[in-house]
């Protein structure tokens, strides 16, 4: 793909969605990123479907795997260790965030992890359905309401909404999400 596009057609769609769901091959991948830069009308279609997306996964109730789990997995060690260097992030809710899973109780349903927002990323408005404890601990990130630095601290109820968290220097937060 080399020309701009001057409307929104099925083709485009399509490929957005397969660029959203990372399914395009290597070169694929490569080229299409390429005329994202370039192509406005296909580069807002990706931003849509992936706040559409990060929306599906804010949303989604969490999984309660077997109660043996729990067993199966203290079983094989009484603790856990996550390095820095380890890698596991993955891309989450929005472009240029990444999430690294910590922990996850699977009896208790809590989730402890690590959220990295590159300058710019702006995590979409969501609902807390449960406690959510927040530590800042790079950066800046702020919201409609307030900001948060290196340091700071936010608890968010369960029930309350919260808009879109933006940042313009890039963080690295600390998030459990208690149930």
């Amino acid at each position: 793909m080399t020309a701009l596009h001057p409307t929104l057609t099925d083709e485009i769609r399509e490929q957005a969605i397969l660029c959203t769901l990372r399914m395009l091959d290597g070169r694929e991948e490569h080229s299409y990123e390429a005329h994202l830069r370039i192509c406005d009308v296909c580069r807002n279609e990706v931003r849509a479907n992936e706040e559409a997306a990060a929306l599906i996964s804010l949303a989604a109730p969490a999984v309660q795997p077997p109660a043996s789990l729990k067993k199966k997995v203290l079983a094989r060690a009484d603790y856990v260790v996550a390095r820095a260097g380890d890698g596991g992030w993955t891309p989450f809710a929005a472009p240029g965030i990444e999430r690294k899973t910590l922990a996850h109780d699977p009896v208790s349903g809590s989730r402890t992890f690590l959220l990295r927002l590159q300058p710019g990323a702006v995590l979409p408005a969501h609902d807390h359905g449960h406690c959510e404890h927040c530590y800042v601990l790079e950066g800046e990130v702020f919201d409609d309401d307030h900001g948060l630095s290196a340091g700071d601290y936010e608890l968010r109820l369960p029930g309350s909404k919260h808009p879109p968290v933006r940042t313009n220097t890039g963080a690295t937060v600390l998030i459990i999400v208690a149930e």
